[in-house]
């Protein structure tokens, strides 16, 4: 009877160190698991501020070679808000109206440097800028909000630049 009362107990304790081993590696995956889709969903937004980028560029890159066309092009900015244009050739007068103060106070920044990035997307967590080649303006800062992460922008080809302009 002694020698099944030791032998019971060592298989106890074999497996609750068993199950204890078991937890901890449960817990290890489920915490490498939680930090690699965190890791997945960072990506996913630089993917989107990358393809948010490049679309407008290159939409507008295309206008540009039909002369005196103007068209209204649409592009998907999502998760931005808004877009704006910076002409620094043009005066700032009248004064410029942007609905983010912070996008006000970095275009103003942005002309005291010479790095001369022309175009912002604009959302809650902050603004980038970027630089399109060739794109000219009627007046010094244009904006367009987006309406379900999608903005349309009127545009009109002029073979070296294009002018973004209409009832913007």
């Amino acid at each position: 009877m002694r020698y099944w009362n030791c032998c019971h107990r060592k298989t106890a304790q074999s497996r609750i160190f068993v199950f204890v081993i078991s937890a901890v590696i449960l817990l290890l995956i489920i915490a490498f698991g939680n930090y690699a889709i965190k890791s997945f969903e960072s990506r996913k937004e630089q993917a989107n501020v990358i393809v948010a980028k490049t679309e407008l560029d290159s939409k507008l890159s295309q206008i540009k070679n039909y002369i005196g066309r103007s068209t209204t092009i649409t592009v998907n900015i999502e998760p931005y808000k808004e877009v704006c244009f910076v002409d620094y050739e043009k005066s700032s007068f009248p004064p410029v109206k942007i609905s983010s103060t912070l996008a006000k106070s970095l275009i103003e920044e942005e002309e005291r440097t010479s790095r001369k990035d022309n175009a912002l997307l604009i959302s809650d967590e902050g603004v980038e800028f970027f630089h399109i080649d060739g794109i000219s303006l009627n007046k010094k800062v244009a904006c367009l909000k987006a309406e379900n992460g999608i903005v349309s922008i009127k545009a009109e080809g002029r073979g070296s630049s294009v002018m973004i302009g209409g009832s913007i």
